[in-house]
């Protein structure tokens, strides 16, 4: 595991209260499709860009099933995918990506890269680019860095506090949002195009 870019000197200018702007698919939402034999009841139909987005029903599990699950997603992912991270500090992202990282055959050691900006993790098959933008609300060179890694066939992307990348992030990819409940648990909600349906086979 290779950490990059050290934290550069900018004061924290992220709002008090949540993360900002939702991402585009967010805020463009269609109509909602008859449950599935899957059995995963009504999903909506998003828009990201161009490409149509199916946003698969929630599920509720605690932080060791959702490392679990990760690991099954991480399992699948070919390279060339990009994933981006949607929650509160300390909602789970980590945990997330831990999971990922192990499935996809990495033995590095997975830790936050809030305050060295990005991580990398190497698999047999590909490298893990793990960024975190929480403190870098103006990126400048490293959106520029992120730009020419996206769709790289060797390079799995993953991506928190997206908000100041939005442009340069492809539409075709997988959104995770993570949620805590008051039980305890973390309410997990994936949305992505149909392109990356062998992802969403993990998740069954």
């Amino acid at each position: 595991m290779r950490e990059r870019h050290p934290l550069l000197e900018e004061p924290l200018q992220r709002r008090a209260a949540g993360r900002g702007p939702e991402p585009a698919g967010e805020r463009a939402r269609g109509h909602e499709r008859p449950a599935g034999e899957d059995g995963h009841a009504q999903v909506p139909i998003e828009v990201a860009g161009a490409l149509p987005v199916l946003t698969w029903e929630p599920m509720f599990i605690d932080s060791a099933k959702t490392e679990q699950l990760a690991e099954k997603i991480g399992k699948q992912l070919k390279g060339g995918e990009t994933i981006e991270l949607v929650s509160d500090l300390g909602g789970g992202k980590t945990t997330f990506v831990r999971g990922l990282a192990r499935g996809a055959g990495s033995t590095d050691k997975v830790a936050s890269p809030t305050f060295t900006i990005s991580k990398v993790y190497d698999t047999p098959n590909f490298q893990i680019h793990h960024f975190d933008f929480y403190r870098l609300p103006e990126p400048g060179i490293v959106a520029d860095e992120l730009a020419e890694l996206v769709n790289d066939p060797k390079i799995v992307i993953v991506v928190e506090w997206a908000d100041s990348v939005q442009e340069v992030l492809p539409s075709e990819r997988l959104l995770l949002r993570i949620k805590q409940t008051p039980e305890g648990h973390r309410e997990l909600t994936f949305s992505a195009p149909e392109s990356l349906n062998y992802l969403r086979e993990a998740v069954k």
